[in-house]
């Protein structure tokens, strides 16, 4: 999550319940972002915090999909550019 403000950014994990927790943020507006490998990232922008405040932000992340990257590498023949 990244105080969008101060652009102080805040990373954190989940447990095995897939919980988690930021104590001691500033107050402000925030941009939250979740990622995990083999699903869809995430974000969530202008999410309020204020003074004093416990927010909770359930987030839910889909199965992604699968991506590939084909290259595709041709040789050009040599050209006779002789003239008969």
């Amino acid at each position: 999550m990244t105080n969008t403000g101060t652009g102080i950014d805040r990373k954190t994990l989940t447990n095995q319940d897939g919980l988690y927790r930021a104590d001691n943020l500033v107050p402000g507006i925030y941009a939250v972002k979740a990622a995990s490998k083999g699903f869809s990232s995430l974000a969530l922008d202008g999410v309020i915090l204020e003074t004093g405040a416990t927010k909770t932000i359930d987030l839910t992340l889909t199965v992604g999909t699968v991506e590939s990257t084909v290259t595709v590498q041709s040789v050009a023949r040599a050209v006779n550019l002789e003239t008969v």
